[in-house]
């Protein structure tokens, strides 16, 4: 059998993973090391060479944009569709699972999912309803705490008994929340992994059915994983499957939200006959900035090892810039990159990222100034606008009447007399009566006992238009035509085509594209799917995923969590002080700290030809002037490795890279003044004194200023103060 095909280009370490025969595989793939080609090409030799049918594989990732990726790779280079694969995000997967076995879980067969916007207005409706006060747990983040739970496999009645009426109040609430989820149908994220999981545990039958069918699982970032996750991986692959995780374990930098970097360090205990390869060749940066972020993560103990390393240009030093403030820091680095723009690169090649997106503020505000393009990575995104969800919302009314959610969300929108008092009566009536808000205005007896003739009007107007819209799409088997149905008929498309509103173009634009997604869905060729409610799951779905949208050539800002995955020619990590970055948070706790460097050699390594490392020397942060010291990630850097784009100002922090610098002064007759002093001008502001020269009536300082940059001045005339 030639498998050239499949193993031509691959290094020793990528031919030893996907060749591998052992049950159990952990691949240790660094960052830039051709992960998605050896996922790609091991389905490919396990299909060729091992005889195992599409349908017998199942690939989890974590992302819809990963899942995309690798079925388009595979069936390119096998040159034929791929339907009977399964390979998707863990909620996707589970979801398929779900649609076949949900009655078995008693929950209705037709769920429909929430994404995280549905969820936390669903936990509202419910505080209102029992007159929670916000104050002391707000919605967000009581649905951050019942995920958590969720996502450590515990159900409302398996939360501890707590002495703390806080605690108690949190496991009833919880424990309301799952019957009013059951009872409607609505499914969040987290349910889907916990319900999943809970049947395959508790029946025996489906277990063994997944267990013959899936001969191999194939987990993408399993780094990330959190507890529930790594425990559908041991269920589905208890019957024998083979085992094949892809993952970085120095980068793994979710913790906060579930993630067990625990899961790839100590597989082995759980798969005593686990077998590691590491893919350590480097095919995205420079050998220069793979040996300063090696330098870096070496410092953290709890970590597999490996060194990455690159065959191609040693590269130029990666650059120190110590700014005067964060003024002086976004300007240098607005210069940087109109200067690599000039030379012939592209604004999109370039990224800033930072710790937190309260720093992108100074940015967006010099990128204006200099009228240079931007895009702030992760706003919002196709499925979470507005008119998407809302186009989506009568879309899930029409098949599922009791979805309380949606009802809510587009009752009176457009607008058509039914007020926020009159929605607010029917929530409480469908509460009193444990049903559905739609039982109560679908009931003319009830509109005419409860409400004004106003209101019995506009809701009796509003049960017509979904009564119609329910009728039309009862046999509707194109999710295009259900689409044009929901967005049409609704009357969304003409709100937004006579708003007069500057957005309107837009939104239309955005209701249009939603149509035409559901031509690409029509495609299916699974017979046994129902691809509205198919459709409407991936939405859900796409609107928690972390991808970027495409756009126009502009600088990409971001923070370094949503950097994860992507690559630039050009990367600016700005803010690099401590107690921003690592934060404040992290500092005195290890575990944190070694999460932080992660998050430090991930940002490193976005890096294709150049990265700059900037911190500044005078930062006013969280309404205070602070005076921080450089992050210790910079001093973790080899010397020879960096450029200092010029000399660091004060004295702790040139004593930190071991060259402390003279501090100069002048003394004449209108004051003394030294080398790194912040000083304020009457016209141009505070700046920092960069050099002095000269003395009595011809003494001269450069000032570096927030406002105009480096200004030579004659002290004698300048009216130069301490700041």
């Amino acid at each position: 059998m030639d498998v050239s095909e499949i193993l031509d280009g691959l290094n020793d370490a990528q031919r030893e993973a996907v060749t591998s025969e052992n049950r159990a595989i952990r691949v240790i793939a660094g960052a830039g090391s051709g992960k998605t080609r050896v996922l790609v090409q091991r389905m490919q030799w396990l299909m060729a060479v091992d005889g195992l049918s599409p349908y017998g594989l199942l690939a989890l990732t974590f992302t819809n944009k990963a899942a995309r990726e690798m079925r388009q790779r595979l069936e390119t280079s096998l040159g034929r569709p791929l339907g009977q694969l399964w390979m998707g995000t863990f909620h996707s997967i589970c979801h398929r699972i779900l649609r076949r076995h949900a009655p078995r879980m008693n929950w209705p067969a037709q769920f429909v999912i929430m994404d995280s916007d549905d969820q936390i207005r669903m936990i509202r409706r419910m505080m209102r309803a029992r007159d929670w006060d916000e104050s002391v747990k707000k919605p967000k983040e009581m649905a951050w705490q019942i995920n958590a739970y969720k996502e450590e496999g515990l159900r409302a009645d398996d939360v501890p008994i707590s002495t703390y009426p806080i605690d108690m109040a949190i496991r009833e609430f919880y424990q309301d929340y799952e019957r009013t989820c059951v009872a409607q149908g609505t499914m969040d994220f987290a349910e889907l992994l916990l319900l999943t999981v809970e049947l395959l545990q508790q029946h025996d039958d489906v277990r063994a059915d997944y267990q013959r069918r899936f001969q191999a699982v194939l987990v993408d970032e399993f780094q990330d994983s959190n507890t529930l996750q790594f425990r559908l991986v041991e269920l589905l692959s208890a019957g024998g499957a083979q085992l094949f995780v892809v993952g970085d374990d120095d980068q793994s930098i979710y913790g906060w939200r579930g993630a067990r970097v625990e899961n790839i360090l100590s597989l082995e205990q759980d798969f005593p006959e686990l077998h590691t390869v590491r893919l350590e060749q480097n095919y995205r940066s420079t050998q220069t900035i793979l040996s300063a972020a090696n330098a870096v993560i070496a410092k953290n103990t709890a970590r597999l090892g490996k060194t990455l390393w690159s065959a191609g240009a040693e590269g130029e030093a990666v650059k120190i810039y110590p700014a005067i403030n964060e003024y002086d820091e976004a300007r240098y680095v607005a210069d940087q990159i109109q200067s690599w723009v000039n030379g012939g690169g592209r604004y999109s090649e370039c990224a800033i990222l930072y710790r937190s997106n309260a720093q992108s503020r100074v940015f967006e505000e010099v990128l204006v100034q200099n009228q240079l393009p931007y895009r702030v990575y992760g706003g919002l995104r196709f499925f979470e606008r507005a008119e998407v969800k809302d186009a989506l919302a009568y879309l899930r009314l029409s098949q599922h009447s009791d979805d309380d959610g949606a009802l809510e969300r587009v009752i009176n929108t457009p607008t058509r007399g039914i007020g926020a008092k009159t929605v607010a009566q029917v929530r409480d009536l469908a509460r009193q009566g444990t049903c559905s808000m739609w039982s109560i205005i679908a009931n003319p007896e009830l509109r005419q006992r409860h409400f004004t003739s106003r209101a019995q009007s506009a809701l009796a107007n509003f049960v017509d238009l979904m009564s119609e819209m329910q009728s039309r799409l009862t046999d509707e088997r194109s999710v295009k035509k259900a689409l044009q149905i929901a967005v049409h008929d609704s009357g969304l498309y003409t709100m937004h085509e006579t708003s007069g509103k500057e957005e309107a173009e837009a939104r239309k634009d955005n209701l249009d594209e939603l149509i035409n997604a559901g031509s690409y869905a029509d495609m299916s060729t699974d017979p046994d799917s129902d691809r509205l409610m198919d459709f409407l799951a991936d939405a859900a779905l796409d609107a928690g995923d972390d991808q970027a949208e495409e756009g126009s050539d502009s600088i990409q800002m971001m923070t370094l969590h949503s950097a994860k995955g992507l690559e630039f020619p050009n990367v600016f990590i700005v803010g690099m002080e401590e107690n921003i970055f690592p934060s404040f948070r992290s500092i005195e706790n290890p575990q944190r700290l070694e999460e932080e460097r992660r998050l430090a050699y991930v940002g490193m390594t976005r890096a294709e030809q150049c990265l700059t490392l900037c911190f500044a020397e005078r930062r006013r942060w969280q309404g205070m002037d602070t005076y921080p010291q450089p992050s210790r990630f910079i001093h973790e850097i080899p010397e020879d490795l960096v450029h200092s784009v010029r000399p660091m100002v004060f004295a702790g922090i040139s004593a930190a890279r071991g060259s402390a610098q003279t501090m100069a002064t002048v003394n004449d007759e209108h004051g003394t003044f030294r080398h790194g002093e912040m000083v304020r001008h009457p016209k141009y502001g505070e700046g920092c004194v960069m050099l002095l020269e000269g003395d009595g009536a011809h003494a001269r300082a450069l000032v570096n200023f927030a406002s105009v940059g480096e200004k030579w001045l004659v002290l004698a005339f300048a009216k130069l103060e301490r700041a």
